[in-house]
């Protein structure tokens, strides 16, 4: 028990949102996209807030990189003291490249231990419409990667990170002759 209660004072002393960006993503388990956790969170959050928070969670050690064959470093910035966590993220067609964790597609908590924490800090009022917004954004993937298995042209605006997220689904065939 003493090990949780330092695991919840460590996200009480974080800054508000990074706190939101938390609890939020610990409703949707161990490992989540960064495209359903941004579907999630509260209307109004800005990409870059979400970016930065995401850079600053992974920087602390709460979340890293999940992509398959992928790899989360740290590496150090020109004084030599800070720390910023990369990540190669692999995509569907194989292809990646290093980039800021605030670009991952596919993260993770650092521990179950983290993830178990911040949901039990979510009052179960708070966790219930969110768990209906994940299901609704699931939902609405499941068609957007059926629709995409029979129709090959990349007019999607995210159609790399779409494509990526129909991949990690087996079942969600990515073109016609696999389904």
């Amino acid at each position: 028990m003493p090990f949780v209660g330092m695991i919840q004072a460590r996200i009480d002393r974080m800054e508000e949102f990074d706190q939101l960006v938390i609890k939020t993503a610990s409703i949707l388990g161990m490992t989540f996209t960064r495209v359903l956790l941004w579907a999630i969170l509260p209307s109004g959050t800005t990409p870059d807030s979400f970016g930065e928070a995401l850079q600053r969670l992974a920087d602390s050690g709460i979340f890293m990189c999940s992509s398959p064959a992928s790899r989360s470093q740290k590496t150090s910035t020109t004084s030599g003291k800070a720390q910023t966590v990369t990540c190669l993220c692999t995509l569907a067609d194989g292809s990646s490249n290093e980039k800021p964790m605030r670009e991952c597609l596919l993260l993770r908590f650092q521990s179950g231990s983290l993830q178990e924490t911040a949901y039990q800090m979510l009052l179960e009022n708070a966790r219930k419409p969110l768990h209906k917004k994940a299901a609704l954004f699931l939902e609405s993937m499941a068609h957007k990667c059926q629709v995409m298995s029979h129709n090959d042209n990349d007019d999607h605006q995210d159609f790399d990170e779409l494509k990526f997220l129909c991949s990690l689904t087996p079942g969600w065939p990515l073109t016609p002759e696999s389904s």
